[in-house]
């Protein structure tokens, strides 16, 4: 039987740009798990990322690379960044997540947005949305 991805497994194992570390995991990848909709258009034989800090990205080869996407989801702030880690880790402690409901931290933020912006009213919402 064809494995869902054999093309894909072939194009890695093919591959002479690809280190080991991540040929191994590529190949693990692309036997449990669907590539979905992205990550194949963007590079030919994708790096598993092992680790991040400020800026840059680096693979399971050790490889490093200026994490261009950072401006995905929440991940503008950067990795590993301790000052975020600490408030991250405050902030779970007392209350991980309250849905969409107001939080005294959520009104400070919606406040602080309000006094940096000509706006006097707005709507959080998810990162995709084009609005604050």
């Amino acid at each position: 039987m064809t494995k869902p991805f054999e093309n894909l497994l072939q194009q890695v194992h093919n591959d002479p740009n690809v280190g080991p570390n991540n040929r191994v995991a590529l190949e693990e990848f692309l036997t449990n798990e669907t590539p979905g909709s992205c990550l194949y258009t963007k590079w030919s034989n994708p790096p598993i990322i092992a680790s991040g800090k400020g800026s840059r990205v680096t693979d399971v080869d050790g490889v490093e690379y200026i994490d261009c996407i950072t401006g995905m989801s929440s991940m503008n702030i950067g990795h590993a960044d301790e000052r975020v880690a600490d408030v991250m880790r405050e902030q779970y402690l007392k209350l991980s997540h309250w849905f969409d409901f107001p939080t005294p931290e959520r009104l400070r933020l919606v406040q602080r947005l309000i006094d940096l912006t000509p706006v006097s009213y707005t709507h959080l919402t998810l990162p995709t949305t084009p609005y604050v």
